[in-house]
């Protein structure tokens, strides 16, 4: 699904009317000069003095002042929104693939249990090192919570449970940065090896895990 673009704000028109403040201020201030070089007694400058000078030409200045602020303010709020989009984007396109790692690593996985038979393999076999692979590589490309998905998939599937029997999977080297095993149920599961420097992790939950 294509998802529609908000339209973004026309930049022009604050634009134009800067221009159009400074034709006009450069028109009148050619006027003057015209006035006094050429001695144009019906415009009038020729008997005005300074302080009327300042007066006259202080709300035009302002006005193009305060239009050059404006323009320039409009102009870099366009500029944090685009960053904003962009970044948004990226971090959806990101999100999209680490799904889509996810859900190609479960379905090799299940076609090696249920296809290849992976629970009846030798310890040594090409499938289970191919299992391994594929975990350790996927782990280290996943955010927390998916990488805290993945680790309960392995579990419920009894590939990394140890209690009475060797773990399909092992773990050692895995990258579990930042998951969040708070409250999860890891019992027999061997961790020893892996990566918990910035993982979640609470006092009852490292009694019951093997870890280093």
């Amino acid at each position: 699904m294509i998802s529609e673009q908000p339209p973004r704000r026309n930049q022009s028109k604050p634009l134009l009317a800067i221009l159009g403040i400074f034709t006009i201020c450069a028109g009148v201030s050619a006027l003057i000069f015209s006035g006094y070089w050429l001695n144009w007694t019906w415009t009038g400058f020729l008997h005005k003095t300074l302080w009327d000078w300042m007066q006259l030409l202080s709300v035009p200045a302002a006005l193009a002042a305060s239009a050059l602020l404006f323009y320039l303010a409009l102009s870099r709020n366009e500029q944090k929104t685009a960053r904003r989009r962009d970044q948004t984007g990226r971090d959806i396109a990101s999100d999209n693939q680490r799904e889509a790692l996810l859900q190609g690593y479960l379905s090799q996985l299940s076609e090696l249990l249920l296809g290849n038979q992976l629970r009846l393999s030798d310890p040594h076999s090409e499938g289970r090192y191919l299992a391994r692979a594929q975990t350790v590589t996927i782990l280290s490309r996943l955010d927390g919570t998916r990488k805290r998905s993945l680790l309960l998939f392995l579990y419920e599937s009894k590939l990394v449970n140890t209690e009475g029997v060797a773990s399909l999977v092992q773990l050692k080297g895995a990258d579990l940065n930042r998951v969040d095993l708070h409250k999860a149920n890891l019992r027999g599961v061997d961790l020893s090896g892996a990566d918990l420097s910035t993982a979640i992790v609470t006092k009852e939950q490292m009694e019951k895990v093997k870890h280093m």
